[in-house]
């Protein structure tokens, strides 16, 4: 049901991106979806490794292994649901290229609706999220994040990324909550 979502995305993109190239992952795509993207050039192909029973949360925390021998200085994800109405490539290079280079650079937006992380606890039924907020000992003060669309510099924090989220019990958001952790650590 993505579909017609993913195509008015890779337009918009052709439009506001044009020197950029964008990929469509394969969560499930029919076979004659998956046959459209392949012939557009744009397809990546779900891993042998990834079983066809893996939320798509999982999913999404594994772009690094859809990206498999692709090279990149940085990777963006854009979610299928969103429409680009200007150019959201270069602003978020430059972020990531503003960040030390020592640190895996991660470039995302603060989350509209809950300012912190004890703002989202507070809203939403994520009890599994608070308890490993407490367990490593991460202050409730901090921003909550969206991976909506984020920029990811190189394969140390995705590796990470697809490496927590595999190991946690599924709930609500659970692959953007995995990041806000990793990233508050």
């Amino acid at each position: 049901h993505y579909f017609s979502m993913a195509c008015m995305l890779l337009q918009s993109f052709k439009v506001q991106c044009p020197s950029k190239q964008l990929f469509v992952c394969d969560f499930g795509l029919e076979p004659e979806q998956r046959d459209f993207f392949k012939k557009a050039g744009v397809l990546l192909e779900r891993p042998e490794e990834l079983s066809g029973d893996l939320h798509p949360y999982c999913l999404k925390a594994s772009i690094g292994d859809f990206a498999g021998q692709l090279e990149f200085d940085n990777i963006i994800w854009i979610d299928s649901d969103i429409f680009l109405t200007g150019d959201i490539c270069t602003p978020i290079e430059e972020a990531l290229a503003a960040l030390p280079e020592d640190k895996p650079g991660i470039a995302l937006a603060q989350s509209c609706g809950e300012d912190s992380l004890a703002e989202f606890v507070e809203r939403w039924p994520v009890e599994i999220f608070d308890t490993l907020l407490t367990q490593y000992k991460i202050s409730r003060d901090l921003p909550y994040y969206n991976v909506g669309v984020v920029g990811i510099r190189g394969r140390e924090f995705l590796n990470l990324w697809r490496d927590a989220t595999h190991g946690i019990e599924e709930h609500m958001c659970f692959e953007q909550n995995i990041c806000n952790l990793l990233l508050h650590q």
